[in-house]
């Protein structure tokens, strides 16, 4: 799942941001671990993994609260990170 940062919210160049992720996702409860144990993020390589802390998730409803470290909000570009999960 790919979550955007745009551009247009960064005024500056930020280095080693939390970014708050806070979504519903119903695939999140049909395909994630219970425990959300297999939730990750990644950069926009898709493979460089990134910092995070779960703050809560809910398995029956797919609600997650999220904190993920970017290393670089710039306000020329938009910034693509990507959310994994259904990993057994």
């Amino acid at each position: 799942m790919a979550i955007l940062a745009e551009r247009d919210s960064v005024a500056y160049i930020k280095t080693q941001v939390w970014m708050l992720v806070s979504i519903v996702d119903q695939n999140l409860a049909d395909y994630a671990q219970a425990d959300g144990d297999d939730i990750l993020f990644a950069a926009a390589d898709g493979t460089t993994k990134l910092d995070h802390e779960i703050e809560s998730f809910d398995n029956v409803t797919g609600t997650l609260v999220a904190w993920v470290r970017i290393p670089t909000l710039s306000g020329s570009v938009d910034t693509d990170v990507y959310m994994y999960f259904g990993n057994p």
